[in-house]
Order: structure tokens, then sequence, then C-alpha cells
């Protein structure tokens, strides 16, 4: 009898990132005679210099934004190891943590979309500025921006006069003292003054038959603060009376006077406003800061087992580390459901409020008469009506808006400028299912394709590009691997466990939804 043995025909998988971590193993072999992977792994995480230089190694390649967010989970990892350290030594599965968290965070698609803050620690607070304007004389504070929809929101224009009715002749009738800002107090009007309207008695060709009539007059005064208004108003039966009213206004003193020539000018309003020069009224603004405390709860458990005969025969017949490829696959697992929990987030808020809510029918409107692919034009408008309103209404302005959408739906967005598309591209080495562009027009989009997002609508959110307001932000704290847990469904037999640790926060939602119809593969109705 012959004994056969299995072999291995397949090639390992490779990628770049695992070059580069096979370049940093080299790199600390040759030149400190440490080995990164393994035992070796303690002389790392305990040296601080080290782990520095470890860390750099890591985040070669990565953007100044990505590597300070990787530095951050990366401190934390070590933060947490060697604690356990304290009690029950450093593991050499420890080692695979620190490289597993790097490829995993580059594996996330959300992250481009929702602001992201790594955080050192599980409880802390966030700060943010809350402006606001206050009422000169009521001391109420209106808050920016909301507070600009309300025309009674404190901005200090000039305070009006009266605009009464007052009876003529007007003999040195103190305006500003019935405005309750009398002269004495270094009060004055205005030299924009008006004479608003006045009522006429008119009669008819008889002279007879008075009728009282408004005339809306708006002249101003002359450079010499004197009213000069030419007058006229029809009788019923088309009597035309003319008049001219005449007076002054003292600008210093708030007194005013008006006399009717012929006597038919009844009552006189007149227009005008507080001078400001004398500084008695001014618009008060500032700012509070407003902190919400946040709290990052326990984190959820990803684990696997690891018989000791299973890993010798995957290393055996196949070639494989099986320690390795249960980290990478846990890794894999853990960057979707990341994924997942931020978008399912999102998807949460929008339905709390759904204000904003549209559609786009891929198939042409009937009366609809030029070519069909000239149709997909159309989306850009709903998108940028929704985005446009959204700003209009909360008057937030300085930002820009993300779409997340599945691949089918993004690919109807026309004049997309991709960035990064994951047929062709890479995330420093390591291959990734999600694609990033951007796209002008009245707004700013970022426009992130994953497979992981439900076909069948666009979501838009607002970003702010100013800390004095926020939408939404993810907080990651730990990403950890770690040995000394027993398996919850065999534990008598050894095993691995992923935890992640993290939390989304809503401060203002501002989220719209663009529901996608027909999307059949056909720009034709059937």
């Amino acid at each position: 009898m012959t004994v056969e043995y299995r072999t291995n025909h397949s090639q390992t998988m490779t990628d770049g990132f695992s070059q580069t971590l096979k370049e940093a193993a080299t790199f600390f072999e040759n030149t400190q005679h440490v080995s990164i992977i393994g035992e070796g792994f303690r002389d790392v995480v305990t040296d601080n210099q080290t782990f520095n230089t470890y860390v750099e190694k890591l985040t070669e390649g990565l953007d100044a934004q990505q590597e300070a967010q990787v530095r951050t989970l990366l401190e934390n990892n070590r933060t947490v190891v060697l604690k356990e350290a304290a009690v029950a030594g450093i593991p050499p599965i420890a080692s695979l943590a620190m490289p597993v968290i790097r490829k995993m965070w580059a594996k996330i698609a959300l992250k481009y979309a929702v602001p992201t803050e790594a955080v050192s620690t599980p409880a802390f607070s966030v700060a943010f500025s809350k402006p606001y304007i206050e009422d000169a004389i009521t001391g109420k504070k209106h808050y920016l921006p909301e507070s600009l929809k309300d025309s009674n929101n404190g901005l200090a224009e000039r305070q009006k006069l009266t605009e009464d009715l007052q009876a003529m002749p007007v003999v040195e009738f103190d305006i500003l003292a019935e405005a309750g800002r009398p002269a004495e107090a270094n009060n004055a009007i205005d030299r924009k003054f008006f004479v608003k309207e006045v009522v006429m008695e008119v009669k008819d060709s008889t002279g007879a038959n008075p009728e009282s009539k408004t005339v809306k007059v708006n002249t101003k005064i002359d450079i010499n603060n004197r009213i000069y208004a030419e007058v006229s108003a029809k009788h019923s039966d088309g009597t035309i009376t003319s008049d001219v009213v005449l007076g002054s206004m003292y600008a210093e003193s708030g007194l005013v006077s008006a006399t009717s020539m012929r006597g038919t000018v009844k009552q006189i309003a007149f227009q005008g406003w507080v001078s400001s020069e004398g500084h008695t009224k001014a618009t008060n603004v500032g700012f509070e800061i407003d902190r919400r405390d946040i709290t990052i709860g326990t984190g959820e458990h990803i684990e696997a087992s690891l018989p000791l005969e299973f890993l010798n025969d995957t290393m055996a017949m196949y070639n494989v580390d099986g320690t390795a490829e249960v980290t990478d696959v846990m890794s894999n697992i853990t960057s979707q459901k990341v994924d997942q929990e931020l978008y399912n987030f999102i998807d949460a808020s929008f339905q709390s409020k759904p204000t904003y809510k549209g559609k786009f029918n891929v198939h042409p409107a009937p009366q609809f008469a030029g070519n069909p692919k000239n149709w997909l034009e159309e989306i850009k408008r709903v998108i940028d009506h929704y985005a446009t309103k959204m700003k209009s209404e909360t008057y937030y302005y300085q930002g820009y808006f993300v779409i997340v959408g599945n691949p089918l739906d993004t690919q109807l967005i026309p004049n997309v400028s991709w960035s990064f598309n994951h047929v062709s591209d890479n995330q420093n080495g390591i291959d990734v299912d999600y694609s990033i562009g951007a796209m002008s027009g009245a707004n700013r989009y970022t426009i992130i394709a994953s497979d992981l997002i439900p076909a069948g609508e666009l979501t838009m959110f607002f970003v702010p590009l100013t800390s004095k307001f926020m939408t939404i932000k993810y907080f990651p704290y730990t990403f950890n691997v770690v040995h000394n847990y027993l398996n919850t469904k065999n534990p008598a037999i050894p095993s691995i466990m992923m935890t992640k640790r993290h939390t989304i926060e809503e401060f203002i939602q501002l989220t719209a939804k663009i529901e996608i119809l027909n999307n059949d593969g056909s720009i034709t109705a059937p």
C-alpha cells in the first residue's frame, strides 16, 4: 500500500500591507535583533522608543489624518496589552493585534463619510460653542444660526419711531420721547426721515359730501430737515383735491412740526428711526460653551476556537498559519460591522425625523422629450435641491455634503471624479470594497460607494467645516485581540477573541434620503 500525501498547490495570498509588515519585521531583526511577531513583541511594546519606531513603520503611507487616528488606536491597544501583562504576561498572539488594527482601519469605508476622532479614554467630553445674539432690551439670547429665521432675533436694527397717525396740525411733537428714547438721554432722530402717509378730507364738485381718503406719500425731508410734500386725493365723484404739507424735523431735540396749507390734511404719519450716533443701543453678541459627556460602553466580542490539531493540520497541508488567518477574518468582519453600525445609525437618525425625502425615477418621465441618457442628469438636480433646501432652512453654510450609497445607485450620479476606485486601487496596499469620489455643483459633495450599503436609495448628510457645531461624529476607542478568555461554546479549547469599543454621536440631524426607483439596468421603461 502506498501513502499519497496531499500537497498545497495554491500560493499564499498576499497584499501590499503584508509586504510592509515583512519589511518592518526585517528592519527590526536587522537593526535591533527584535522579532515583532511572536515572543519578541514584548520588547516592542515595553520600550517607548522601539514602540514609536514600530508605529512609524506600520503607518507609513497614511495621510496625516489617518496616521493620527491609527496612532491613537495602536497606543490604546498598547495600554491594554501592558495592563494584561501585569497579570498574565504578554502572549505571542498579542503581536497580531496591531497589524490587524492597521489593516482593519483601511477597510472601514464610512470613516471617510462620518467625521471621525479616535479617543484615548472611554469617557470624555465634547465641547462646542453656541453663538447668540442678545436682545438689548429684554436680554433674551437668540442662538445662531437658528434665530436668523426669526425676524425678532435681537439684531440691532435702528429702532423705529412711531408710525401712528397724528392729528394736524402737528406742533413740536416729541417723537423721540414717544419711542422711549428721549433726547435728554443722548438720542436723536436719524436724518433719514419721511412723511409716510396722510389722511385727507376731500369734497365733491359742489364743496359738499366730504370723504376721508388715505394717501401714501413716502416723501423724504430735504437736506435742511424741512418737510415739503404735495398730496392729492380723488372724491368718489371724480373731483381732485390737492394740498401741500409743510413742516420741520429737529433731529437733536426730537421734535416734529407739520401743517397743511389748505387745511384738507387732517392726519399725518411719519417714518423714521432713532439715530445710532449716540451709541445708546448696539447688537450684543456672544457665545456659550456647551458640553456633552460621552461614555463608551463595553464592546462586541468576536471569538474563534483554535484547536492545536487544526492549527498543525492547516500549516502542514495548506501552508496556512491558522491563527493569522483567523485574525484576518476577524478584522474583515469587524470592519464590515463598523460600516454597518455607522450606516444603521445614520438611517435611524433619518427615520426619527424624515424631513428631507425625495425620489428619482431612472426611467424618464413621459413628458421628457430628450435623449434618455440625458435624463440621468436630473438626479443631480434632485441632489442639489435637497442639499440647498437643508442649508437654506437651517442657515448652516460652512461645510459640505456626503452621499453614501450602493455602487448600483452612486453610478447614476453624473460627473463624479473618483479619487479612489476599489476596482483598480487599494488603500496603502490593502484591498477594500469601497470607492471615494467628489462632485461639485450648487454644493460640494463627497461620495462613498460601498456594497455594504443597501441598494435603492442615496443617503446624504451635512458635514460642518467649523467646530462651532457638529452633526454626526464617530469615536473609536479600542480594537483588541486577546487570548485569555474562555470560548463561550468550547471553553476547553484554546481560543482568541477580538473586541471593539466605539460610539457614534448625533448632535444636529441634517440628513436626507433620495429613493431610487426603477434602477433595473435600463434607462427606458419596459
